[in-house]
């Protein structure tokens, strides 16, 4: 996508972003940001890519124990959200919308 845009979400790390213009990768998904996401997203950037993707796969093996159960508790974990409505030819598949429930006592 757009660094400018991953830029700001690593500087301001909203709790939600919605989006829905990749029509094809409709969904939603909670991303922690944290040096594993840091890394894979300079691998995707191509900054240094084969340094990268190294430094990626030595630190995801030093984490994968306790990466799920952290997960949903980080601080820095961003909900993103691909709202699209339509795709295929034509636009011919029509989606529900994805409803996200915001608790502001969770604050």
């Amino acid at each position: 996508g757009c660094p400018h845009l991953l830029n700001e979400i690593w500087r301001v790390h909203p709790k939600l972003v919605v989006y829905g213009h990749i029509h094809e990768g409709r969904g939603e998904e909670l991303v922690a940001l944290d040096k594993l996401q840091l890394l894979f997203e300079q691998v995707q950037m191509g900054q240094h890519p084969w340094r990268r993707l190294l430094q990626l796969m030595v630190r995801s093996q030093k984490s994968l124990p306790k990466a799920n159960s952290e997960y949903d508790k980080s601080p820095k974990s961003v909900h993103f959200v691909n709202s699209a409505v339509v795709s295929g030819p034509g636009h011919c598949n029509r989606w529900e919308p994805i409803v996200v429930e915001i608790n502001p006592e969770c604050e």
